[in-house]
């Protein structure tokens, strides 16, 4: 029969998604081997999980990105569904402007209106965008080092404490850049910098068929309006 048990809890960012128990015929073979090897146990079934569970999430914003062609709407349900999904602080996404200078914001979740606000964001004096924009992947574990982040004082009264930085990219060409905020100092593992790369890939898709919709639809107009003037030309006789 079983004389003893190990239990220990599954964790992913120091939170406890679940527990491991291992039943042992003896109570003489727990030892600091066997607790070592639960210990590995239940980190490799923490990522198992925590793979999957991402992996249901990826489908579900693929869903939302899906959902309508209405850029802001689209953007804004998508950020929210991050932030929860990932266990952030907030999340945005700028993108270039026309000229390509500066980084214009598109949407942005759990980010209060005074931090918003709090001035533009110029390519130019931010070597984390410019690394970013040019396909690099940024994550600064604590903005208020002096670790290149514009705007580090109104990072921290904001409850910032680490970033995470996708570029968005179609092809070769960069559009901006995705942000996703941490109230603790984080290190973004490995799966959840693939979760956001792969999520920013998705966005960039959808960004570009919202805006070759919005072409289509002005320039359906524009033909609308031209063969109204045209009927009426020919009424006249």
């Amino acid at each position: 029969g079983l004389r003893s048990a190990i239990a220990v809890p599954l964790k992913v960012r120091e939170n406890v998604i679940g527990l491991l128990r291992v039943y042992l015929s003896s109570a003489n073979q727990v030892g600091d081997d066997e607790l070592h090897l639960a210990s590995c146990l239940a980190d490799l079934g923490a990522l198992a999980l925590e793979k999957v569970r991402l992996h249901q999430s990826l489908f579900r914003i693929a869903e939302v990105l899906n959902s309508s062609l209405e850029l802001q709407e689209m953007l804004d349900r998508m950020l929210d569904t991050v932030v929860h999904e990932m266990g952030l602080r907030a999340a945005s996404i700028r993108l270039l402007d026309a000229k390509r200078q500066r980084l214009l914001l598109a949407a942005a979740s759990g980010l209060s209106a005074e931090y918003l606000a709090k001035g533009p964001v110029l390519v130019a004096n931010s070597p984390v965008d410019q690394r970013v924009l040019a396909g690099e992947i940024e994550v600064l574990h604590d903005v208020s080092t002096g670790s290149g982040f514009e705007y580090p004082s109104e990072a921290a009264q904001e409850g910032i404490r680490s970033v995470l930085v996708v570029p968005l990219k179609l092809q070769d060409r960069a559009l901006g850049v995705m942000r996703v905020y941490s109230a603790r100092p984080r290190h973004f593992s490995a799966v959840g910098t693939t979760f956001l790369t792969s999520i920013a890939d998705l966005v960039a898709l959808a960004i570009e068929r919202a805006e070759l919709h919005a072409v289509l639809q002005d320039q359906y107009e524009d033909l609308r309006l031209d063969l109204a003037e045209w009927h009426r030309f020919l009424a006249l006789g």
